[in-house]
C-alpha cells in the first residue's frame, strides 16, 4: 500500500498537474452482460491524475456498469484493469479502496441515526480499537475547510440535507485516502446553488491531483467542469475529446449518432384565474419539530395548467411545503383547500385519493421500497384500487396493466415482473 501512495504521489507535480501523460487507471477491453443485455461491449478508457474525467451518456448507456466495474461492485465477463500500466486485480470494493479507488453511488450509503462523524469512521482503514470522536473530528475539520465541505461532524445524518448528506460522502472517500473518486450522477439531487458549489469542489481537487470521474448525462454540466469527455452509446464508446473540442452539438450526435433539430420554445400564456385553483393555502402556519422548517404566514395558489416554482436554500421550508399540502404536517393556523374542498383537517390516504402526489428530493429511499419490485411499489400506496375479496387479494394485471400505460405517456421503460 505505502508503494502505491508513493507512486500516485510521484504522479503528482508541485501545482496537481500531472508529470507524465500514463493513465492513474486504464479500463481495456471491458466487456460485462446481464441477462438481455450487453451493458459493456469492449470499452477502453483512460483516467488521469488532475483531471475531471465526464463519462457521458443517455440513461442505459452503460455508465455506471462501467464504473462499478472498476469499483469492484461488478465483475467484468471480459477485458482487464491497469494500475499505472500494470494489471491489477479488483474484485471487490475492498480491493478498489486498497488502490486508491473511492466511488460515490446515488444512493448515499449513510446511516441516517449515525452522526455524521460516526459515518465517517465506519469508513477509515485505520480505525482503532477504541473510537476516538474528537479526532475524527478534527480530520473532518481539516478537510472541510481546505474543500469547501463543511459540515457538523456531531449533526446526525438524519437532520442533514441532501446537498450536506453528498458532502459527508465525499469526505469518506477522501478520508480513506482516495485518490481516484467516481462520483455517479452527482447532481441528480442538488437544487443549481448546490451543483455550482459541488464544481467548486471539484476544481479544487483537480488542482491538488485527484483524478475525477463523473458519471452524467447533462451536457451543459460536462463543458462547464470536465477536461475531458467520453462518451458511451449502446455499451460502446462512442468517442472521447477533450472540453476545448466539445459543443453541445457534437455531444449530441455522439449520444444518439445524430444531430438534433433546435428546439423552438414558447412561452406559454398565463394561468386563467378566473377558474377555481387547484390549490391554495391561506395564512397556513406549522409547528417545526425537531429539524422541520416552521412555515409562517405562507399563502400560495396554483391554478390549472400551472408551474409554480418555489426557490431557497436548502433548510428554508420548501419540504415542510410539500409536506402540508399532502398532510404529513399539520397546519396549527390557516387553511388548505384541493380542488375546491376544505382539506386542512383531511388525512394523507384522502388527500392522496383526492388526486395529490409528490416526490420527494431523494425518492429511492423516502418514496419506494428497494427491495420490492416496480410492481408491488406500484401497488403499495393504491392497495384500495387494486384491492380484491375484501382486501384478501390484489388484481396485480389491473396493476400491471396501469403501470404499462403509465410508462408509455411518460415515454419511460422498466422492469414490471413481480
Amino acid at each position: 500500500m505505502a508503494d502505491q501512495n508513493h507512486e500516485t504521489t510521484d504522479l503528482i507535480a508541485s501545482h496537481g498537474r500531472p508529470t507524465t501523460r500514463t493513465p492513474l487507471i486504464s479500463m481495456r477491453g471491458i466487456t460485462k452482460a446481464f441477462p438481455g443485455v450487453l451493458a459493456n461491449d469492449h470499452i477502453d478508457l483512460d483516467v488521469y491524475g488532475s483531471e475531471v474525467h465526464a463519462l457521458l451518456g443517455e440513461n442505459g448507456a452503460g455508465k455506471s456498469t462501467l464504473m462499478k466495474i472498476l469499483y469492484g461492485f461488478y465483475r467484468a465477463d471480459a477485458g482487464q484493469i491497469l494500475l499505472h500500466g500494470e494489471p491489477v486485480s479488483i474484485r471487490s470494493p475492498h480491493d478498489a479502496r486498497a488502490v486508491r479507488i473511492g466511488m460515490l453511488f446515488q444512493e448515499f450509503t449513510l446511516i441516517p441515526a449515525f452522526s455524521v462523524a460516526e459515518n465517517i469512521a465506519l469508513f477509515l482503514q485505520d480505525l482503532k480499537a477504541v473510537l476516538n470522536i474528537k479526532e475524527i473530528c478534527q480530520r473532518i475539520h481539516v478537510l472541510s475547510e481546505r474543500y469547501n465541505l463543511q459540515v457538523n461532524p456531531q449533526a446526525p445524518v438524519s437532520q442533514l440535507s441532501i446537498g450536506e448528506q453528498q458532502k459527508v460522502e465525499i469526505l469518506k472517500l477522501m478520508l480513506s485516502n482516495a485518490r481516484i473518486l467516481i462520483l455517479d450522477e452527482p447532481t441528480r439531487v442538488l437544487a443549481p446553488h448546490e451543483v455550482e458549489a459541488l464544481f467548486r469542489v471539484l476544481d479544487n481537487l483537480r488542482q491538488d491531483g485527484y483524478a475525477i470521474v463523473l458519471i452524467t448525462h447533462k451536457m451543459k454540466e460536462v463543458l462547464e467542469c470536465a477536461d475531458r469527455i467520453t462518451v458511451l452509446r449502446g455499451g460502446r464508446v462512442a468517442g472521447s475529446l477533450p472540453r476545448s473540442a466539445a459543443s453541445e452539438d457534437t455531444l449530441v450526435a455522439l449520444m444518439f449518432e445524430k444531430g438534433l433539430a433546435g428546439l423552438q420554445v414558447s412561452r406559454k400564456p398565463a394561468a386563467d384565474e378566473s377558474v377555481p385553483p387547484l390549490l391554495e393555502l391561506r395564512g397556513v402556519e406549522t409547528r417545526g419539530e425537531g429539524a422541520e422548517t416552521s412555515l409562517k404566514a405562507l399563502d400560495l395558489t396554483v391554478y390549472p395548467g400551472e408551474i409554480v416554482g418555489v426557490a431557497g436554500v436548502s433548510g428554508n421550508g420548501q419540504k415542510e411545503l410539500g409536506d402540508v399540502v399532502l398532510g404529513l404536517v399539520r397546519c396549527i393556523r390557516g387553511t388548505k383547500f384541493l380542488f375546491g374542498k376544505d382539506t386542512t383537517n383531511r388525512s394523507i390516504q384522502a388527500v392522496r385519493k383526492s388526486g395529490v402526489a409528490f416526490i420527494p428530493e431523494n425518492p429511492l429511499t423516502m418514496a419506494t421500497a428497494p427491495f420490492m419490485t416496480v410492481l408491488e411499489n406500484m401497488a403499495l400506496t393504491n392497495a384500495w384500487r387494486y384491492a380484491r375479496l375484501g382486501g384478501l387479494a390484489l388484481d396485480w394485471q389491473a396493476v400491471k396493466t396501469d403501470t404499462e400505460d403509465t410508462l408509455k405517456k411518460c415515454n419511460c421503460s422498466a422492469i414490471t415482473k413481480l
